[in-house]
């Protein structure tokens, strides 16, 4: 008689073959499983992540993975490793905007949600780097007093100085780049958050 193939061994077989960027084999042995135990949380989880992998050729995949890990968040919220992926994910398949704007509903029914604060916070960061994002006036990000610290007091200061010192000290000249793209980021930075304020 064949082998009972059960949950743990199709997630097993599907492991082995995401370790050989199998992906196609690897989502196959994860959907078997997932029809077993459709409710588990665990096996959305690794489909998204699969999915994830396999998106790194074909960028179209990553609205797969935002499917499965939206479906765990919408079941659990608590489940911070499932809404960091979804962020992710959704930022690579430029619909960070609608996961905002859903975080954003969900914080005018219950405002005092600190963990959706927390991912909406980590969105707007986000979306200084994600052209397709379309910013959300209703919600002003507001920067902690050791974010503030982090770019006022040393990000600022050490690309500054290590700019002049590439610039005077030959032993920094291989340094300039380096510091240009920190100053860069800082300028990103205060520029976003001037939109924000207007």
């Amino acid at each position: 008689m064949p082998e009972e193939l059960t949950v743990e061994k199709l997630i097993e077989a599907g492991n082995h073959r995401c370790t050989h960027l199998d992906w196609d084999n690897a989502i196959r042995h994860y959907k078997k499983a997932l029809a077993l135990s459709p409710e588990d949380p665990g096996i959305l989880l690794l489909l998204g992540d699969a999915y994830t992998g396999k998106a790194q050729k074909d960028a179209t995949f990553y609205s797969f993975a935002v499917d499965y890990y939206h479906t765990i968040v919408t079941k659990n919220p608590l489940n911070s490793i499932a809404y960091k992926k979804l962020i992710y994910a959704s930022m690579k398949n430029h619909s960070l905007g609608d996961l905002a704007s859903e975080l954003k509903n969900k914080l005018e029914k219950d405002p005092e949600n600190k963990l959706y604060k927390s991912y909406l916070d980590q969105i707007t960061t986000l979306a200084v780097f994600d052209r397709d994002f379309i910013p959300i006036r209703q919600y002003r990000y507001q920067p902690t007093l050791l974010s503030r610290l982090l770019f006022d007091f040393v990000l600022l200061p050490v690309s500054l100085l290590l700019i002049m010192l590439s610039i005077f000290n030959p032993q920094f000249k291989g340094l300039l780049r380096e510091s240009i793209f920190l100053l860069f980021f800082y300028v990103a930075y205060r520029v976003f958050l001037h939109n924000q304020n207007n």
